[in-house]
């Protein structure tokens, strides 16, 4: 349907790209959850070019989206990009209400493709303001654990909410944005 095509494009255009400015773009995220990732999964000096290599295409990705200056300051970019993707979490939050799943109480593809967003943005080491504004949508928040223990209970007790923030970084979690 036409809904479904709008959301999925409201969430790529929006929380992917807050999702990747987070990871990459964020010198603190970049130095502490993807670096250290790459480290894990590939040797040196492959590691290092790769996450380079990334880096830069995210930038100029975002930098596509948002600006046809490159030497526009990243911050107003940033501040671009996290309004954007609060508004997404706003209207998905508003969309969901209080139904088990987006469009009723049978999971749809949309469904799928929302929850993967929200549960990296939510289980990620990763700190963001994207994340802090996930946790104030109640509704979000819980639709994202519910699916997490119902499809994903192996995972659901790896990352309970009550020690992801003091979990060490995990390679089998990060694999999803790499």
């Amino acid at each position: 349907t036409s809904e479904l095509t709008a959301i999925t494009s409201l969430i790529t255009e929006s929380l992917y790209t807050a999702i990747m400015y987070s990871l990459w773009l964020d010198e603190n995220n970049y130095q502490n959850v993807m670096l250290p990732y790459y480290r894990s999964v590939f040797k040196l000096p492959y590691s290092f070019l790769k996450a380079v290599q990334m880096k830069r295409y995210v930038k100029c990705m975002i930098l596509a989206r948002f600006s046809l200056d490159d030497n526009v300051e990243m911050s107003l970019i940033a501040s671009k990009v996290f309004e954007s993707s609060k508004r997404c979490l706003q209207i998905l939050s508003t969309k969901l209400d209080t139904n088990q799943f987006i469009f009723g109480n049978v999971p749809s593809q949309l469904d799928a493709y929302m929850f993967a967003h929200l549960a990296l943005i939510r289980t990620c080491p990763m700190k963001s303001q994207l994340k802090d504004h996930l946790g104030k949508l109640t509704n979000l928040a819980d639709y994202t654990l519910r699916i997490h223990k119902k499809y994903y209970p192996k995972l659901y007790r790896l990352y309970t909410p009550e020690d992801m923030q003091d979990r060490l970084m995990s390679s089998q979690m990060l694999q999803l944005v790499a």
